[in-house]
């Protein structure tokens, strides 16, 4: 399930409600990212996520989100709709 439009426009006004949704849509791919390996006490290799690297991949995340330009991603969306090309 998607992201709607509201949701993200909600986390761009940094609404707690909206970013936790968009935190929780990410969360596998976070995980992802912040998974390591180690090997344990008996020479097994594990995984597992470092919650403070998970911390830090989900402030960076925040971070991309404030920054997102939605005047600029909506006029590039209409363009690859209308097929209009800037030369």
């Amino acid at each position: 399930m998607a992201l709607s439009t509201d949701v993200i426009f909600a986390a761009l006004q940094k609404d707690p409600d909206a970013l936790e949704q968009v935190l929780k849509y990410y969360e596998r791919y976070v995980e992802s990212q912040s998974t390591e390996s180690f090997l344990d006490e008996h020479g097994i290799r594990r995984t597992a996520i470092n919650e403070d690297m998970k911390v830090t991949v989900q402030s960076k995340l925040i971070m991309a989100l404030q920054k997102f330009d939605v005047e600029r991603a909506l006029t590039d969306s209409i363009k690859d709709q209308l097929q209009i090309h800037d030369d």
